[in-house]
C-alpha cells in the first residue's frame, strides 16, 4: 500500500541513507507494514475478555523485521536512549519487589507486563534505526496512512456490514477503530490529528489525501466520545501553540476554528447526541477514582516500598487507569523517578529540534504530551504509538555539506564557538 517513492523520501533532519543493499529493504519493508498494522488488534471470539489473547499483527511483522533487519539495527546514543534502556530494568525491580513483598509474581505480571515491555523497547529502538537513517517521514507517512484506512474499514463493518467477525467494542455505541479500547482508539486518532495538523503538507503531496486523512482522523477521534481524548488533544494544542510562539492573530484564527466546530456541532445534532452519551454512560470515572486510591492505600501499606509489579491486578482484578500511580505504587521511588523521565526527557529533545526541523519537532512535542496528559486517565505506557514516537525524536541533526563545513560564517571568526549541541541527539 505505500508506493515506492514513499519509501524514499527523506526527513529533513539527516543525509544518511546506510540501508539500500544486500537484502536490507527487506527488514525496512517489513518494518512499514508493521507500521501499518500498529492500530489494528486481534482477538478470537473463544478467548473474549482475556487479556493475553489480544494480538496486534504489528507485533509479529515488527519481529519477522528484526530478523532481516540490517546488522547496524543498534541502539542510538542519545539522551532518549535511557527510556527504552532502563524500561525493562525498572519492571525487573518491580519483579523482584512482588517476590520479596508477595511471595511471588503472577503469570500476568511476567507474560504481559515484563515481556510486553521488550516489545516496546524494540518498538523504540528500531524506529529509532530508520528515523536517523533518513526515514522519518516515511515512518509517519505509514502510519498516518494505517489510522485511516483501518478507521474506514472499521466504520463500514460498525455501520454499514458486519463483516469482521473478531471486532467487537467494548462500548457497542462508540466507535474504536480497530481496536477494543475505544479511549486507546481515541487517543491514537488524536495523536495523528496533532500529527496531520503540524506535517500533513510533508507527508502527502496531494491536497486530496492530506484532506482525507485530516478528515478520517479527526471523524474517527471524535466518534470515539473519549472525554479524556478530548482533553489530552486540547493540552497538546496548548503545548504546540506555546512552543510556536503564536501570534495573536494565530491564536484568534484558532478560537475562530473551535467555535465554528462547535456551531456545526449544534446546527447537525451532533454534540447535543455526544452530551446525551456522556450523561447516560455508566460511571467509570469513579470506578477509577477508586481503583487510583486503592493502589495509593496499598502503597502506603507497603511503608513507601511499592507492592511489586502486577500485585493491584492480581488483587483487584483491573489495573490502575494513572500511568503515574501505577509505576509508583508498584515500583515506589523506581516508578516515579522513571515516570519523570518519561516525561521530562522528550519535551527537552524535541524542544531542541526546532533548530533542525521544526514541523517534525512540534508534530511530536504535541504527541507526546497528549500522550502525558492521556495517562494521566488511561494507562497508557504499552500503547505502541507512544514508543514510536520516543524513536522518532532520536532523529539526528543533520551533517553540514563541505560547502557549509568550510566556509567561514560570523560565529566562527568574530565569536566564541560553544559546544556542539548536535552531541546531545546522539552524534
Amino acid at each position: 500500500m505505500v508506493s515506492q517513492t514513499a519509501l524514499s523520501a527523506p526527513t529533513q533532519a539527516t543525509t544518511g541513507r546506510p540501508f539500500r543493499s544486500n537484502g536490507l529493504g527487506i527488514g525496512f519493508r517489513l518494518y512499514l507494514l508493521a507500521v501499518f498494522l500498529m492500530p489494528v488488534q486481534l482477538e478470537l471470539e473463544q478467548f473474549r475478555h482475556v487479556v493475553e489473547s489480544r494480538l496486534p499483527p504489528g507485533d509479529l511483522v515488527l519481529a519477522a523485521s528484526i530478523l532481516l533487519a540490517p546488522t547496524a539495527l543498534r541502539l542510538a546514543r542519545h539522551p532518549l536512549s535511557l527510556l527504552p534502556v532502563l524500561l525493562p530494568v525498572v519492571l525487573a525491580f518491580g519483579v523482584v519487589l512482588a517476590i520479596a513483598q508477595q511471595g511471588d509474581v503472577t503469570a500476568h505480571a511476567l507474560r504481559v507486563k515484563f515481556l510486553g515491555a521488550w516489545v516496546l523497547v524494540a518498538w523504540c529502538i528500531v524506529t529509532a534505526t530508520y528515523a536517523r537513517a533518513g526515514h522519518a517521514r516515511t515512518i509517519l507517512r505509514t502510519w498516518v496512512l494505517g489510522m485511516s484506512v483501518w478507521a474506514v474499514i472499521a466504520y463500514i463493518d460498525w455501520r454499514v456490514i458486519d463483516f469482521i467477525s473478531f471486532l467487537e467494542f467494548d462500548e457497542p455505541t462508540r466507535f474504536g477503530g480497530m481496536q477494543f479500547d475505544v479511549n486507546n482508539a481515541g487517543v491514537a486518532y488524536g495523536v495523528a490529528v496533532i500529527v496531520l495538523w503540524r506535517m500533513s503538507g510533508d507527508l502527502f503531496r496531494s491536497t486530496v489525501g492530506r484532506t482525507s486523512a485530516i478528515v478520517t482522523c479527526a471523524a474517527a477521534l471524535v466518534l470515539t466520545f473519549s472525554r479524556g481524548s478530548y482533553l489530552a488533544v486540547a493540552a497538546a494544542v496548548l503545548a504546540v501553540l506555546a512552543a510556536t510562539k503564536s501570534t495573536p492573530k494565530s491564536w484568534a484564527r484558532y478560537a475562530a476554528f473551535v467555535v465554528v466546530a462547535l456551531a456545526l456541532g449544534f446546527a447537525t445534532g451532533f454534540l447535543g447526541s455526544a452530551l446525551e452519551e456522556f450523561a447516560n454512560r455508566p460511571d467509570t470515572v469513579s470506578a477509577r477514582e477508586d481503583l487510583t486510591v486503592e493502589a495509593l492505600v496499598s502503597f502506603a501499606e507497603s511503608h513507601g516500598l511499592g507492592v511489586g509489579l502486577g500485585s493491584q491486578f492480581a488483587e483487584s482484578g483491573q489495573i490502575v487507569h494513572n500511568t503515574a500511580i501505577w509505576l509508583i505504587g508498584e515500583m515506589s521511588v523506581v516508578g516515579l523517578a522513571y515516570m519523570v523521565a518519561l516525561a521530562v526527557l522528550p519535551v527537552q529533545v524535541t524542544l531542541r529540534m526546532r533548530s533542525f526541523d521544526r514541523p517534525l519537532a512540534l508534530a511530536l512535542l504535541g504527541s507526546h504530551v497528549l500522550m502525558l496528559v492521556a495517562s494521566m486517565g488511561l494507562e497508557m505506557l504499552y500503547q505502541r504509538q507512544w514508543w514510536m514516537i520516543i524513536g522518532l525524536a532520536m532523529v539526528q541533526r543533520p551533517s553540514p555539506g563541505p560547502a557549509q563545513r568550510h566556509a567561514p560564517t560570523a560565529t566562527s571568526s568574530s565569536a566564541p564557538t560553544g559546544p556542539d549541541p548536535s552531541r546531545g541527539f546522539g552524534r
